[in-house]
Parts: C-alpha cells; structure tokens; sequence
C-alpha cells in the first residue's frame, strides 16, 4: 500500500521550501517522490491554478512510469 501520509508531508515539505516559477517543474518534483516508493509503476500529478485569470484555469499534468 502506498504512503500517502509520507507524499503528502514531503509535497508540504517541497512546496514550502523554495518556490516553483513553473507548475511543470513542481509536478515533476512530486512525480519523483511518488516514484521513490519502487512498488509506483506509474504516477500522474495535475497542478491548477484557479486564480490567474477570472475566466479561465492554468494547468499542468504530467504522466511519470518506471523504468
């Protein structure tokens, strides 16, 4: 079973440390935690920006498989 209590205090953890000027390189970054667990064949991360423009969302989704 996977840890979800772990990727969500490292994503916290990643999140609040530095900032991300592109949603791509943070769903990248969480991509590579899930993918630390080597039972994670595969991992999809999605990213929405609600508040950019009142008329639109700005997103990112990224697919990641092992090796």
């Amino acid at each position: 079973m996977v840890d979800y209590d772990f990727l969500r205090r490292e994503i916290h953890a990643l999140a609040t440390s530095r900032h991300f000027a592109l949603q791509e390189v943070l769903c990248d970054e969480v991509a590579a935690l899930a993918l630390r667990d080597a039972r994670v064949r595969e991992v999809r991360v999605r990213s929405m920006k609600l508040d950019v423009y009142p008329d639109a969302r700005i997103g990112c989704e990224i697919t990641r498989r092992r090796d």
